[in-house]
């Protein structure tokens, strides 16, 4: 029998806070361009939610209520550079 070829694993690169600002400034500005306002209590919860991930680089993912609206935004905030930033504006009829 012959050996095993073993790679070394690489570290996963991750996110600049210069790769998180652009991403994140992208997702903001079409939020906006929908016609949401950070007057909007759930609005307001996720771009304080972007602003910590750029600082700190932590990801994150979870759902936020949009109330009045039947929508909640869904969004997932990785660490890797390879996974992209994620945000969907699901409806939700019992919100």
């Amino acid at each position: 029998m012959g050996k095993k070829n073993r790679k070394e694993k690489k570290e996963p690169e991750l996110k600049s806070m210069e790769d998180r600002k652009i991403e994140i400034t992208e997702v903001i500005k079409q939020i906006n361009d929908i016609g949401f306002s950070t007057s909007v209590d759930g609005v307001k919860q996720f771009y304080t939610i972007c602003s910590d991930y750029i600082k700190t680089g932590e990801g994150k993912s979870g759902k936020i209520k949009l109330e009045g609206f039947k929508r909640e935004i869904e969004y997932i905030l990785p660490t890797k550079k390879q996974n992209m930033v994620k945000v969907n504006l699901a409806y939700n009829k019992d919100v």
